[in-house]
């Protein structure tokens, strides 16, 4: 064999060797794609979680669970399956993977609910020691109580359990499809978090509702104390009496009287006061009385008394001049613009002390104040000589 013979089968073996390495490249780049197991390409589908809870069910077994352990226990098993159910549904898994699902969460149950009770109840605990002794806000603590430890299990849950029945390597997933999130992502943001949010909103009203009677007493004392117009006012008389004989004036006394008036206007909650909440239209609604005259202190003083030669003056013609006063003062003080202060102090008054049980509610619930139209002038009046 000559050198020009050896230097072309070299060519030839190089060029042999080095397509063997392009072949097994290339199988290598196709069997890697080819490879990937088919459990892993997740297309997301749509779907709505489904899970109704009767709030005052859910409130009756975490008012006591001790009581109701079995009931607390089972409880948790609906709402995690639930959320179990809805990641598979999100995430189109096939009957068997479900299956296997329900297998692995039983083997979490059998430990993760003595972890929820011994949660729950130390929490509540906690909150009954610095709870309002007078609005009964348990239901909506009780809620959100329940919601917190919830949450703190269920990333752990989902991803264990999801992730075993997928096998899927170092836990990563091929997904495709719209509203693509992790399996624990799923769980909260479109299951549990809305879910919750629902039960406390019904929690917040039927609180509210159930302590309606002490906030009704309470704030009663609050507006009696706070919601009330002051007018003071100053007006004088003067009058000159003659006594008579036979029809011929023989004396004459002449009389001036000022006095100072103190008027508070303000509502007389004895006669009606309603506090109601209207779901429908998110309101508050607290129904008073008209305004009227709560007190009226008339304070009288005589400036000047000239007794004629015959006395001339009686108790009873003075009592009517100090009563002229007052009707005066009734007149010129218990306005429409002091009356329409009055709501508006009435308002402000009830803003203050409604604001905290406002923010419990959902958000949108407003204040409606209603007043009946005035009427009869209630007086109550007092008159210092």
């Amino acid at each position: 064999m000559n050198r020009n013979a050896i230097i072309q089968m070299a060519k030839y073996g190089l060029f042999g060797l080095a397509a063997v390495i392009v072949l097994i490249f290339i199988r290598n780049k196709l069997f890697s794609v080819s490879s990937i197991p088919k459990a892993l390409q997740l297309t997301y589908l749509p779907a709505d979680f489904e899970l109704d809870l009767d709030n005052e069910t859910v409130y009756t077994i975490l008012s006591n669970p001790y009581r109701y352990a079995t009931e607390f226990e089972d409880l948790v098993r609906h709402i995690n399956l639930a959320l179990l159910t809805h990641v598979a549904d999100r995430m189109n898994l096939n009957e068997s993977q479900r299956q296997r699902i329900l297998e692995s969460y039983g083997k979490h149950h059998a430990y993760l609910k003595d972890l929820y009770f011994d949660d729950f109840t130390e929490l509540s605990e906690h909150q009954s020691d610095i709870k309002d002794q007078w609005y009964a806000n348990d239901q909506k603590q009780a809620i959100e109580t329940l919601h917190e430890v919830l949450s703190k299990y269920t990333c752990f849950l989902v991803s264990h359990v999801v992730i075993a029945v997928l096998d899927a390597p170092e836990g990563k997933l091929l997904v495709q499809g719209k509203n693509v999130q992790t399996p624990c992502g799923l769980a909260l943001t479109e299951g549990l978090n809305p879910m919750f949010k629902r039960l406390e909103e019904q929690a917040s009203i039927a609180d509210f509702s159930r302590s309606r009677g002490m906030i009704q007493e309470k704030s009663k004392t609050y507006i009696a104390e706070l919601a009330t117009v002051k007018v003071t006012e100053k007006k004088g008389i003067n009058k000159q009496l003659f006594t008579k004989l036979f029809g011929i004036n023989i004396s004459s006394t002449e009389i001036e009287i000022s006095a100072l008036s103190i008027m508070k206007v303000g509502f007389d909650l004895d006669q009606g006061f309603q506090v109601s909440i209207n779901q429908a239209n998110k309101q508050i609604i607290v129904e008073l009385p008209a305004p009227s005259i709560l007190s009226h202190e008339v304070s009288p003083r005589i400036d000047k008394l000239d007794i004629g030669l015959i006395e001339g003056l009686d108790q009873e013609e003075l009592n009517q001049n100090i009563n002229t006063l007052r009707a005066a003062f009734i007149s010129s003080s218990f306005t429409d613009e002091v009356v329409e202060m009055a709501k508006e102090k009435g308002y402000s008054t009830l803003e203050t002390f409604f604001q905290p049980f406002l923010q419990q509610l959902p958000s949108g619930y407003d204040l409606e104040l209603r007043f009946e139209e005035v009427q009869n002038i209630r007086t109550a009046e007092s008159i210092n000589f």
